[in-house]
């Protein structure tokens, strides 16, 4: 989760992207692999129900791989899009409108996300292994922080960008000081 950066309005965009970038290899590097080890264990430990975690454990694994997908296109499509567009004073025409395309694009490949994490938890959750039990409570704080991930674009980055973009591309349609009436 973003801290008090997505309430500073002073804070840069590329701080705020910084921030989710290291939300993302939190996610990917640290906090799925360790369910994907859990579930290993599960399915060594488990005897009979060894392929529902072996199935558990290739749902997990598919989400992983859309999750990463999502978060390659951010990190090299989205948020360099956002840095060019900080450093600019003024879009041209052509160009106006691209960064709200693309952030409204970015949220709705977030949308398959928490379904297909919900199905995840209801197969862990039919699960007969006992020790699908602790698999469930990680994706259940993996879920609160891909939540809290979410909303922090979607709330803070996304508007802000957009916003930023609305202001530059304005400056193509107010004439400049020194153009004469």
């Amino acid at each position: 989760m973003i801290p008090d950066t997505g309430e500073n309005p002073a804070c840069s965009l590329a701080d705020l992207t910084r921030v989710l970038q290291q939300e993302h290899a939190h996610l990917i590097g640290q906090l799925l692999p360790r369910i994907e080890q859990v579930v290993m264990q599960v399915a060594d430990e488990a005897g009979p129900t060894a392929d529902d975690a072996l199935n558990i454990r290739g749902k997990i694994l598919g989400f992983h791989a859309e999750l990463s997908r999502l978060f390659d296109r951010e990190e090299k499509g989205v948020f360099p899009m956002l840095w060019r567009l900080e450093s600019q004073t003024v879009l041209s025409p052509c160009h106006a409108g691209m960064v709200k395309s693309r952030v409204r694009f970015a949220a709705i490949e977030q949308e398959p996300l928490m379904p297909l994490l919900a199905q995840l938890k209801e197969a862990v959750r039919n699960c007969p292994a006992a020790a699908c039990r602790g698999v469930l409570q990680l994706l259940d704080q993996f879920e609160e922080t891909l939540s809290a991930h979410i909303k922090s674009e979607r709330e803070s980055l996304f508007p802000r960008a957009v916003e930023l973009e609305t202001r530059l591309a304005a400056r193509l349609n107010s004439p400049s000081p020194a153009d004469p009436p």
